[in-house]
C-alpha cells in the first residue's frame, strides 16, 4: 500500500503571542472560503486553541501531542482526521523549538520533522527590521532538518518597515516573506490568564472568525501557503492504514452524560470520539441551561456525579466527598493539589479566591474517587 498524500503545513511562531492563531484561524477562514475542505490539528495539549481552530473549520480539531501519543499514533491521527480535506493546518504552540527541556524536545519543530510538514514562522515584528532576518536565520540554522518554508510578518507599523524588513530577510535568508499582516487596531481574538478567551464563551464568535478571515485573504499570499503545503511528504501507508482507536465494546450501549456549555467547554474530541467508538451514546447537558438531568438517563441506575443535586452544589460538601483530591479550575495550582492536596489546602484556596471576588470554577476529580 502506498502512502496518502495530504498537503499539510505548520504554523509556528518564535513566541508565544506572536499571532500564529491569528494566521491559522484566518488561513483556514481564507482556505474554507475557496470552498477547499480544511483539517485542523493543534500541537498540544491544548484544548482552548483547539476549540476555536475547529470551530473554523467546522470540524473536529485533533491535538498532536508527541508527549503524550507515540509516532505512530500520531500519524495516524493525522491521516484520520486529513481523510475528506483538501488541506490540514496544524498550529504550532509557543517558540518553534520551545520544548520540555533545553534540547527542545516535545517542540513544534519536533512535531514538525515527525510529520513531514513545512513550517511557516510568524514573526511579530514590532518596532524591528533588519533583527528579524537575524532572528529567522536562527531558527533555520538551529536545526537544518527543520523546513521553514516562508515568514509571514505580523504587526507591521509602516510600509518601510516592511520593505526593509523583506530586503534583509531575502539578502541573510532567502526564506521568502508570505504576508505582512498590520498592526489591527480591534483585539479580534481576547486573552485572559489561560489564553485566548474560549470560543463557546465569546459573544460573537462567528464574526471574528469572519473578521480574521478577512484579514488574512488580503495580507497574506493564501496560494502560496497552499503551495508550500502540497511541498510536504507523503504520509506513511502504515498510518493510512492504521486505526485511531479500540474495537466497539460488544456489550450493551452505555449513556454517558458530558457537561457542555459555555462553562463546561474543556474536552479533547479525541477522548469523546474514542468513547464512541467504544459503543457509548453521549449526551450533552448544561448545568447553565438545564434545571436537571433527563429522566432517562437517571433511571438507568448508573452511580454517577449528579451537578443538579443541590448537596453536590456546596464546594466544602465535594471537598470532604471526594477527600479532597480536587481542583478549583479558576486559579489553584494543580500540580500542588492533585494528587496529593489535602482538604485544608484546598479550603484554603477557595476562601482566597472568593475573597478576592472569584466566583467561577470547575470542580474536578479522577473518576475512581466517584463514588
Amino acid at each position: 500500500m502506498v502512502g496518502a498524500k495530504l498537503p499539510r503545513l505548520v504554523i509556528a511562531g518564535l513566541a508565544g503571542d506572536s499571532g500564529k492563531s491569528l494566521v491559522s484561524l484566518g488561513l483556514i477562514g481564507a482556505l474554507r472560503g475557496r470552498g477547499l475542505a480544511v483539517a485542523p490539528f493543534k500541537k498540544g495539549p491544548d484544548f482552548i486553541d483547539a476549540a476555536w481552530l475547529g470551530a473554523a473549520a467546522h470540524t473536529p480539531c485533533r491535538n498532536l501531542d508527541t508527549f503524550m501519543m507515540p509516532r505512530d499514533v500520531i500519524l495516524a491521527s493525522l491521516a484520520e482526521g486529513g481523510r475528506d480535506a483538501a488541506l490540514a493546518v496544524v498550529e504550532g504552540n509557543r517558540g518553534l523549538y520551545d520544548g520540555l527541556d533545553a534540547g527542545g524536545s516535545h517542540s513544534t519543530a519536533q512535531l514538525a520533522k515527525l510529520i513531514g510538514a513545512p513550517v511557516v514562522l510568524v514573526v511579530d515584528v514590532t518596532k524591528a527590521t533588519r533583527t528579524v532576518a537575524a532572528l529567522v536565520l536562527g531558527c533555520c540554522a538551529l536545526d537544518r532538518e527543520v523546513t521553514i518554508a516562508g515568514v509571514i510578518l505580523n504587526r507591521v507599523g509602516t510600509r518601510r518597515q516592511e520593505k526593509v524588513i523583506r530586503e534583509a530577510l531575502a539578502a541573510a535568508t532567502g526564506v521568502p516573506v508570505l504576508g505582512a499582516i498590520p498592526r489591527l487596531e480591534d483585539q479580534h481574538l481576547p486573552s485572559r490568564h489561560l489564553g485566548l478567551m474560549t470560543a463557546r464563551e465569546h459573544p460573537q464568535t462567528r464574526d471574528t472568525l469572519e473578521r480574521v478571515a478577512a484579514v488574512v485573504a488580503e495580507h497574506v499570499d493564501v496560494p502560496a501557503l497552499q503551495a508550500v503545503a502540497e511541498r510536504a511528504e507523503d504520509l506513511p501507508a502504515a498510518a493510512v492504514a492504521a486505526p485511531t482507536g479500540p474495537a466497539p465494546h460488544a456489550g450493551s450501549r452505555v449513556r454517558i452524560g458530558v457537561l457542555r456549555d459555555r462553562a463546561f467547554s474543556f474536552y479533547y474530541p479525541e477522548n469523546l470520539r474514542a468513547l464512541e467508538d467504544r459503543g457509548a451514546e453521549l449526551l450533552e447537558i448544561s448545568p447553565l441551561a438545564d434545571d436537571e438531568l433527563p429522566a432517562d438517563f437517571v433511571e438507568t441506575g448508573v452511580n454517577c456525579f449528579n451537578p443538579f443535586q443541590p448537596e453536590v452544589m456546596d464546594v466544602y460538601d465535594l471537598l470532604e466527598r471526594y477527600h479532597g483530591r480536587l481542583a478549583f479550575f479558576g486559579g489553584i495550582s494543580t500540580q500542588r493539589l492533585l494528587p496529593h492536596g489535602s482538604v485544608r489546602d484546598v479550603e484554603q484556596e477557595v476562601d482566597r479566591l472568593l475573597a478576592a471576588g472569584r466566583r467561577g470554577g470547575y470542580i474536578i476529580a479522577p473518576a475512581h474517587d466517584i463514588p
